[in-house]
């Protein structure tokens, strides 16, 4: 394009008069892009900054010999050809050096041709549409190779699409040159190339480029419509304006060609004058509208999804919002139309519309609200975007450059840049641990994977698993589930998030080993809660606390939800519960969630960039140091705390739900090599054929040390022919570590102990840091890892009269003796005998020998007690036997502690069916564990959970060696406090038995 621009002052001096800054600054980028580089390259202006006039320039600085502009409408087309034409601005600014004008062509009718192409030849600038440019449309034939030098592409945020794609990717290797105040899509599609160039909406106010902008809320007066009030606001602004010498025009925003002429009717029934625009009439209907509106013969138009791009008419102030766009980027272009300050006579631009809009999207919703400040809320969107999509293309620069890519047909290796996961994420403790990303995909080995994208922070995987419908059997049908799998590591925060498209808690942990070589804990819970400190708006709308009782029937789990979700539990609950799972509505409307598993939730689908910011921002508040606690309602209530000392009178210790839940067996290793590995696949990894000691269920978990208040004790895992030792220290990280090697007979150390699920190897001390044990105080509190509750406020000190039952012990039983005899019940000398043979005199329907490692009590009983009709009352009785230890009052203080803390922890698990999955399994392993009274089949029975049952719960403890009689004052306490807590809730009746 043989042009030269050039303006001199008085002085001789090359001046810029005439143009802004932005424009220079836009031109000089573009151009400097297209002198050193083939690849598309995108500048961002708001509209009604000038973009024409940058394009002329880029034109004229690369000194272009032909140029192809881009352009998404017909009127678009006319425009630019026109400018180019013209070389408007610059011919009037007096910056031409001649008074030759560039060749400009207008392309209206698709090529098919070389020779169509070749018509153009005497061209300097073509300008068309891609409907007739693009090589997407059957028949149309692409520029031959080198026919232009570069190319201009307005409203370039369409650049994904496939038309715009085809027709720019078949340019060939020349400058490409996006243009675009919206360089976003709402589909997240990427556009080609980086972002050179930015000239922000905040900058165009300062500069005046844009004016001020003002929202009118309009609130329907009494028997009014909405519509009917916006056009009564709208005229009245439209008068007062006319009557301060403002030339001004309205607009009228409708959504559907209906809606317009029922807006037209109600306008003119107001005197209005104006006329429908929609891309259902003709050009020259639109055309003739437009030009009426210029001339002032028309005040205002009704607009159905017309004037947008391309549309020019700076006397538009006046916006009434009938039915508002719901996207971002039509609305911000929209709302530029009304903003520019480039003719005379014009003053602020003014948009009317009810309040509280709530069909657009969450971006939106700012500007509706009632005392919205347009200017503020329209410069931080616009610039917001912008910034997000550089940072994005920031993300994906770095992806491309170290990450390693899989992918099958049909993905491509972007693919990951049309994912949208959910935020939510399960969010894990990983100081101190080194992680590897590209390890994930181990876990997969049983699944199809389809796509795999690892870098050093990032892991994405999407997986195929072939299976048939749950309803049907056999496999007829043949279906196939894709999940996405994804983790993201933040190295600032020290946190790994885990986000699967479908819970699968199993492959998840899998995930986590692969990454992290071994289980990672979860993030305390009262650090999670920091996600919600700061916030400006905090408005709950589904909560949940947690009580320290369980049983069945029991109401483990209290939940509310509503508008006053977070006001419906008062001082009573603060003192009977911790705080559980908290979803809430933050600032600007942003939806948030966690719970006590370490999840955290939001309300929306997000590019994965995205998603690595919001765990950033997650993550950084975790690590705070904010206070998550508050005064009233769910915020009163106590959470679960974290440790430094180990609470007084801890008395019990139990396996995590897992334990119970899936088949974990304990194994040993003779080499201790295994304790440097990584996670194990196959046990052909490990250095020696492991040895299985016990299903993990099955091996006693103990208090070894009961120490007064301090930071740490001793823990003893035993199983059927040995034991082991942890060190429990909460304040250390990790809490569980070896202790010293003991010698004697079936002492095994940790570092020679695995845990195997399926075909799956982990170190045991890696397991239970993972997954912690809970243990039990006399005091009520419940501490689990690092974290624990707060001991009971105001337990009892002596037990209630029907607490403890006098029993006289026949001489010929021992009470030094605790175990069933090997000739029961031929003869009776141990506590377990007498308490066996009076429950099989009294007619118990079941009666169970339980005691052992993993034990749930030493006997279990069944029988049903009462019926009416089909009714019935089923009693469940779990009896805890102790023989007398010593006669010195300590010794006898921790047999208490002893046996106590064994019913205080059983009562924890007496359900009927947690029952009846304990004595099945129980009975199928033998050996002592064995039916005394009653059978499998009359267990089953029982237990069976029939609707017409009723299940009574009793715990009893059996402690021949104390006497009613002589109790102390500090037995009288911790039993006194054990009965509080396995009868918290009523649902279960204790019984302490002991002598006269």
């Amino acid at each position: 394009m043989s042009i030269r621009l050039e303006h001199r002052d008085e002085t001789g001096k090359v001046s810029h008069a005439g143009l802004r800054k932005t424009q220079l600054a836009a031109a000089y980028a573009g151009a400097a892009h297209a002198l050193h580089s083939q690849e598309a390259a995108t500048i961002a202006m708001p509209t009604g900054t000038g973009k024409s006039a940058v394009m002329i320039l880029v034109s004229a600085l690369v000194k272009a010999r032909r140029v192809l502009v881009i352009v998404a409408s017909a009127r678009l087309r006319e425009e630019l050809a026109e400018k180019f034409s013209e070389v408007d601005p610059f011919r009037r600014l007096e910056m031409l050096k001649s008074k030759i004008a560039p060749r400009v062509r207008r392309v209206y009718n698709r090529i098919t041709d070389e020779a169509g192409w070749r018509a153009l030849d005497e061209a300097d600038v073509v300008v068309g549409l891609p409907q007739t440019l693009s090589p997407a449309y059957k028949g149309v034939c692409p520029p031959p190779s080198g026919f232009f030098d570069l190319a201009l592409i307005d409203e370039g945020h369409h650049a994904p699409a496939e038309t715009w794609r085809k027709l720019i990717e078949d340019l060939g290797p020349i400058p490409k040159i996006l243009f675009s105040a919206t360089p976003y899509r709402l589909d997240r599609r990427r556009m080609p190339g980086p972002i050179i160039h930015t000239y922000s909406a905040r900058a165009a106010y300062k500069d005046g480029v844009f004016g001020k902008i003002v929202y009118h809320a309009v609130a329907p007066g009494e028997g009014e419509t909405p519509d009917q009030a916006i056009c009564r606001a709208t005229l009245a602004r439209f008068k007062d304006d006319r009557k301060k010498g403002l030339d001004h025009r309205y607009m009228v925003k409708a959504s559907t060609r209906r809606r317009a002429q029922q807006l037209k009717e109600l306008y003119e029934a107001e005197g209005a004058r104006i006329a429908v625009v929609t891309s259902s009439y003709a050009k020259k209907t639109n055309d003739r509208a437009v030009e009426r509106l210029r001339a002032g013969e028309l005040d205002g138009l009704i607009c159905v999804r017309m004037l947008g791009e391309g549309f020019d008419e700076p006397r538009l102030k006046i916006a009434a919002l009938h039915d508002p766009d719901k996207s971002l980027p039509i609305t911000l272009q929209f709302i530029g139309r009304f903003a520019r300050t480039t003719e005379k006579n014009i003053g602020q631009a003014s948009f009317l519309s009810v309040p509280e809009v709530t069909h657009v999207v969450d971006d939106l919703r700012a500007l509706y609200r009632r005392d919205s400040i347009w200017n503020e809320i329209v410069a931080s969107q616009a610039d917001g975007a912008i910034i997000g999509e550089q940072a994005h293309e920031d993300y994906a620069d770095r992806i491309r450059s170290t990450g390693r890519v899989a992918a099958r047909e049909p993905l491509s290796e972007a693919f990951w840049e049309q994912l949208r996961p959910r935020q939510k994420a399960d969010v894990f403790d990983c100081r101190g641990v080194q992680i590897d990303m590209s390890k994930m995909k181990t876990a997969f080995d049983r699944l199809y994977l389809h796509y795999a994208l690892e870098n050093e922070d990032t892991a994405i995987l999407v997986t195929e698993k072939p299976g048939t419908p749950s309803w049907l059997v056999g496999d007829a049908i043949a279906t196939e589930s894709v999940h996405l799998h994804m983790a993201y590591y933040s190295k600032n925060c020290d946190l790994l998030f885990f986000h699967a498209s479908a819970d699968d808690v199993t492959l998840r942990d899998n995930c986590i080993r692969a990454v992290a070589g071994k289980s990672l804990p979860g993030v305390l819970f009262r650090d999670l809660a920091r996600v919600f400190s700061g916030t400006k708006l905090l408005a709950p709308f589904n909560v949940g606390l947690r009580t320290r009782q369980y049983g069945d029937g029991a109401e483990s789990y209290r939940s509310s939800a509503g508008r006053a979700a977070g006001d419906a539990f008062g001082a009573m609950e603060a003192v009977r519960y911790v705080r559980g799972h908290l979803a809430a509505k933050i600032d600007d409307d942003e939806i948030l969630g966690m719970s006590e598993s370490s999840k955290l939730w939001g309300g929306q689908n997000v590019s994965v960039q995205e998603f690595a910011k919001w765990c950033e921002r997650l993550g950084a508040a975790i690590r705070s140091d904010s206070d998550p606690r508050g005064r009233r309602g769910y915020f009163g209530v106590p959470f679960v705390v974290p440790l430094r000392e180990i609470p007084a009178r801890v008395v019990a210790a139990d396996w995590p739900l897992d334990v119970y839940s899936k088949p974990l067996t304990l194994v040993r290793v003779s080499e201790v090599s295994v304790a440097s590995t990584r996670f194990q696949d196959s046990p052909d990894e490990v250095s020696s054929v492991p040895s299985p000691l016990s299903l993990l269920l099955d091996c006693a978990i103990e208090i070894a040390s009961r120490p007064q208040p301090s930071d740490q004790m001793s823990l003893r895992i035993r199983w059927a022919s040995g034991y082991t030792t942890v060190s429990y220290q909460p304040g250390a990280r990790p809490v569980f570590r070896p202790t010293e090697r003991k010698s004697g007979t079936g002492f095994v150390p940790t570092d020679q102990l695995l845990v195997r699920r399926g075909g799956n190897y982990e170190k045991f001390l890696d397991f239970i840091n993972a997954q912690p044990p809970t243990l039990y105080s006399i005091d009520g509190a419940i501490i689990v890892g690092a974290e624990g509750t707060e001991p009971l406020a105001e337990l009892p000190l002596v037990p209630s009269e029907e607490t403890f039952v006098e029993k006289i012990w026949p001489a010929t039983v021992d009470i030094r003796k605790e175990r069933l005899s090997d000739e029961f019940p031929h003869r009776i000398e141990s506590i377990q005998d007498e308490i066996a043979r009076e429950l099989i005199v009294d007619g118990f329907d079941v009666v169970f020998h339980d005691d052992g490692s993993g034990e749930l009590a030493d006997l279990i009983t069944v029988r049903q007690i009462a019926s009416e009709g089909l009714l019935q009352d089923t009693e469940i009785t779990l009896w805890h036997a102790k023989y007398s230890g010593s006669d010195d009052p300590g010794r006898r203080l921790q047999d208490q502690y002893e046996v106590l803390g064994q019913a205080i922890k059983s009562g924890r698990r007496l359900t009927y069916s947690a029952v009846r999955a304990h004595i099945d399994r129980r009975h199928q392993k033998g050996g002592d564990h064995k039916f005394l009274a009653g059978d499998i089949d009359m267990m089953r029975l029982l237990l069976s959970g029939d609707a017409m049952q009723k299940y009574l719960y009793r715990i009893k403890v059996v402690q021949p060696g104390t006497s009613i009689s002589k109790v102390s004052a500090d037995i009288k306490q911790i039993v006194a406090a054990a009965a509080h807590l396995i009868e918290y809730g009523g649902l279960n009746r204790f019984e302490y038995i002991a002598s006269p």
